[in-house]
């Protein structure tokens, strides 16, 4: 009968220890499965906040592009407007040139010619400077939507 008690308690025994074991291990996979389910809440969240930034990134730089096609454009007005207007005076003053030296009464060919070539290179010199102004006036507006 010792011999039954003694095989009793180590089937005993043993049954308990298999049993502590898969509690352990169901342990483990419950510590396992909630560390997962955390991550999961976490990149959840994350996901969302990426999504509000990017939305947000998005509609700022499309309201930068708003504004800094609004400030081209009115450069552009502006230079258009400095371009004629300079055009306009310059045509006053050959005209009054003209008057002055008598050309518009009939001057010589040949006086006439040399003074056409120095009112063309004249007029090429103002539309250079007015072309030169142009990239400046985009700096100017480059400058101010930074700053903004």
């Amino acid at each position: 009968m010792s011999d039954k008690k003694t095989e009793q308690a180590e089937v005993n025994a043993t049954e308990k220890a298999s049993e502590v074991a898969k509690k352990i291990w169901l342990a483990g996979l419950g510590a396992y499965g909630k560390a997962f389910d955390g991550a999961s809440e976490q990149m959840d969240k994350l996901n969302e906040q990426v999504e509000k930034v990017s939305k947000d990134t998005t509609q700022f730089f499309e309201e930068l592009v708003a504004k800094g096609q609004k400030l081209d454009d009115e450069s552009q007005e502006k230079i258009t407007e400095a371009k004629d207007k300079t055009s306009s005076t310059i045509e006053e003053r050959i005209s009054k040139v003209r008057s002055s030296l008598n050309l518009s009464m009939g001057g010589s060919s040949a006086d006439i010619a040399e003074l056409s070539e120095k009112i063309d290179a004249l007029t090429a010199k103002v539309d250079a400077l007015l072309d030169a102004k142009k990239p400046a006036a985009k700096k100017t507006t480059t400058k101010r939507s930074s700053a903004a």
